[in-house]
């Protein structure tokens, strides 16, 4: 119930100011899994059985062209009645800026191309360690600049407390959070001008706490590229001073490599292949996960079969296992 009257009166308040705002508009997403995977293991390798999993989302905008020449836009975002994303921005021309949390996410983008979902989003039973963007920022509260060209975006990011949270009354008071260390992301991405060509680079570095010794930095560079029915990527992303759960270790480096290729069978057909490798200083082996993707798109809705199979899960040498996963996912 109380997760009912904070969607109430976030949805009233949007349309309470609508006519303040030129476009007011609401999509949003039912999600449903069906998953059946084993628990990755040296040996005597358990199946987990199978799970039917739900997510929902919601996001309201709104814009408004204002008196000055720029133009206004507020969004909020209710992920299973949670609110997790919030942000403003003024714009004019190409250029932005713009206060809130995941509203560009400029060092959590990905150039692997994908059906559905990426290898660490989907067949989340296995608990594989990869991941594209370990150390972003993009889901904590700052303000941010960026500009858009025929070449691409590039974008700036600060984030005053990277450990500040997103949902709650935290307002103005800066006694609800702790002093937990700054956060600045540098990134671009677009196709330089080239037809087809995807470009991504970031550049990340923030602090595990008050102290800027406890620094992590992490760098990511990727290319994809499209040839009619079938598109290529590859991305690295290297964090420097940190092991696999993003705790400071000074002299640690992690490593995350992806390829992937899609093909688009017809309009509705698609097929998807992907490798995942993860390092780790000082580890026994290279994490490595291949996942096949089949995805039919019935228009606003897309049903997908992800399979996944993990070897040495979290650099731990022989710990293996498979997952598979039935996702049905309505947009409006």
């Amino acid at each position: 119930m109380k997760k009912l009257l904070i969607t109430s009166a976030l949805a009233g308040s949007l349309l309470v100011s609508a006519s303040a705002f030129a476009e007011i508009s609401v999509k949003g997403y039912v999600e449903t899994t069906l998953g059946s995977g084993e628990t990755p293991a040296t040996s005597a390798v358990k199946n987990q059985g199978t799970t039917i999993g739900y997510e929902t989302g919601v996001t309201f905008s709104g814009k408004k062209d204002l008196d000055n020449g720029m133009s206004m836009t507020t969004q909020a975002t209710l992920e299973d009645a949670t609110l997790i994303n919030q942000a403003m921005s003024f714009s004019s021309g190409g250029n932005t800026i713009f206060i809130g949390n995941d509203y560009h996410g400029l060092d959590d983008k990905q150039t692997v191309p994908v059906v559905a979902n990426a290898v660490e989003d989907g067949n989340k039973g296995l608990k594989i360690s990869y991941n594209n963007n370990a150390a972003t920022i993009h889901s904590k509260s700052g303000v941010g600049v960026m500009n858009k060209s025929d070449m691409g975006t590039i974008a700036l990011y600060y984030v005053p407390k990277v450990g500040a949270a997103v949902t709650g009354d935290i307002d103005s008071d800066p006694s609800t959070q702790a002093k937990s260390g700054s956060g600045l992301a540098l990134g671009f991405q677009g196709s330089l001008g080239v037809e087809g060509l995807g470009v991504n680079l970031f550049r990340t570095a923030k602090d595990t706490d008050s102290l800027d010794a406890y620094e992590i930095t992490m760098t990511g560079f990727g290319a994809s590229y499209n040839y009619g029915s079938l598109t290529v990527g590859a991305q690295r992303t290297t964090i420097d001073d940190a092991n696999l759960s993003e705790a400071f270790v000074a002299g640690t480096e992690s490593e995350y490599t992806s390829y992937g290729a899609t093909y688009a069978v017809n309009d509705a057909l698609s097929l998807g292949v992907q490798y995942a490798e993860t390092s780790l200083t000082g580890a026994t082996s290279d994490e490595e996960v291949l996942s096949y993707t089949v995805g039919y798109n019935l228009g606003g809705q897309v049903l997908s079969v992800q399979f996944h199979d993990v070897e040495n899960k979290g650099t731990v040498k022989g710990t293996d296992g498979q997952a598979v996963e039935l996702r049905i996912k309505s947009s409006f």
